[in-house]
């Protein structure tokens, strides 16, 4: 069994919607200070991107367990 993390970080962007960056692979001790931090410089340079992150909506990490069989 496989265990990933992924650190989902949700912004409010132009026209009231929303937008998503997903990192893969996040580690799964990160923690709150760590995720607010990132999350902060993302809106502090968010003129980099595409889809102006304005303000953070949300941030989790989500967990998946991956089970394997051999059907062979």
């Amino acid at each position: 069994m496989a265990t990933t993390t992924k650190l989902a970080l949700t912004f409010n962007i132009a026209s009231n919607k929303t937008s998503v960056i997903n990192y893969n692979y996040a580690k799964p001790s990160v923690t709150e200070a760590q995720v607010q931090a990132l999350a902060s410089g993302i809106v502090t340079n968010g003129s980099i991107f595409k889809k102006v992150p304005l303000s953070v909506k949300s941030a989790k990490l989500i967990t998946t367990d991956t089970t394997e069989f051999d059907v062979e």
